[in-house]
């Protein structure tokens, strides 16, 4: 894990200088992160169904980190959401991103425990500990729902309440080439 970080964090610097943020790591991806009221819902990455609703990938600003959750339509009033929780506690926020990206270029690859597949998609640092945080989604209940990853946790922290931690959990990775290989 340590390596990895490392890793990480070496190539960000070197693409962007010494300051180090979910921004200047998505950069180097090449990840489109966009202000959710500038979208057309069809350009949005899907991220699984909650409550018979399409879920989409979101990440919103809380004290100063992005932290990742689900974004839906409200059924009540129409307007786009992004669902977060911060220390198992829920917040809704309309002022957030979505992920922007073609869906043949990413793939949805199983997981379990602290292993956080090549090419993930990084979502933020978590504002706890200054770690890489990762889009990932797990099954809870009858629900695909959307959450982030932290490698040294080992779970996927889903956007619901009580922030539930699942152990066997799918991360969003880019696809080599925007082409899914079979056995990455």
């Amino acid at each position: 894990m340590f390596s990895k970080v490392i890793l990480a964090y070496f190539s960000i610097l070197l693409a962007v200088g010494s300051q180090v943020s979910a921004e200047s790591v998505n950069a180097v991806d090449g990840i489109d992160w966009v202000g959710s009221r500038v979208v057309d819902l069809s350009d949005l990455t899907l991220g699984g169904k909650e409550d018979n609703q399409t879920l989409f990938v979101c990440r919103a600003q809380w004290e100063g980190d992005w932290i990742p959750g689900k974004a839906r339509v409200d059924a009540q009033d129409g307007i786009l959401r992004c669902h977060f929780q911060y220390w198992q506690v829920g917040h809704n926020s309309t002022d957030f991103e979505v992920l922007v990206w073609p869906s043949e270029t990413t793939s949805w690859v199983e997981t379990e425990g602290s292993i956080i597949p090549n090419r993930a998609v990084v979502s933020g640092i978590d504002p706890g500990n200054d770690e890489v945080t990762y889009v990932c989604r797990a099954w809870h209940g009858n629900e695909l729902i959307v959450g982030k990853a932290l490698e040294s946790f080992g779970v996927c922290f889903i956007a619901a309440d009580g922030e539930p931690r699942i152990s066997k959990y799918e991360v969003l990775v880019k696809n080599a080439y925007g082409v899914y290989e079979l056995g990455e």
